[in-house]
C-alpha cells in the first residue's frame, strides 16, 4: 500500500482560492495578512468608537455587524480573489453581519 492510495483529492482538480502564502489541498477560502489586518482593524475600531460614543447596544451591534460583514466580504472578493460583487459576496456579507450582530447583542 502506498501513500498515493490514501489521497482523496485529485491533483488535477483546480483550486479556486490562492493567496501569497500558497494553496491548500482543499478548496477553502484563505485570508492573507493584508485582509486579516483590515478585518481586525475594522472590528476593533468600530467597537472602540461605539464604546467611546456610548452608543446603545443595538446601534453598536448594527454598525459593527454591517462594517464587519463588509470588511470580510471585501477582503475575500476584492483583495483575495478579485471577483468583485457577486451573489456570494452578498451571502458572505449577510452571514457575517448576522453572526456579529447576534454576538454583540448577547455579549
Amino acid at each position: 500500500m502506498t501513500a498515493q492510495q490514501w489521497q482523496t483529492k485529485k491533483k488535477t482538480d483546480k483550486n479556486q482560492y490562492h493567496t501569497s502564502m500558497g494553496t491548500t489541498d482543499y478548496d477553502i477560502p484563505m485570508f492573507g495578512l493584508r485582509s486579516a489586518f483590515l478585518i481586525a482593524a475594522v472590528m476593533m475600531g468600530t467597537l472602540m468608537l461605539m464604546s467611546a460614543l456610548k452608543a446603545p447596544r443595538i446601534v453598536t451591534a448594527g454598525v459593527t455587524g454591517i462594517l464587519s460583514g463588509l470588511s470580510v466580504a471585501y477582503a475575500q472578493y476584492f483583495l483575495e480573489t478579485k471577483q468583485g460583487i457577486t451573489k456570494k459576496f452578498w451571502i458572505v456579507f449577510a452571514a457575517i453581519t448576522a453572526v456579529v450582530v447576534i454576538s454583540v447583542m448577547l455579549f
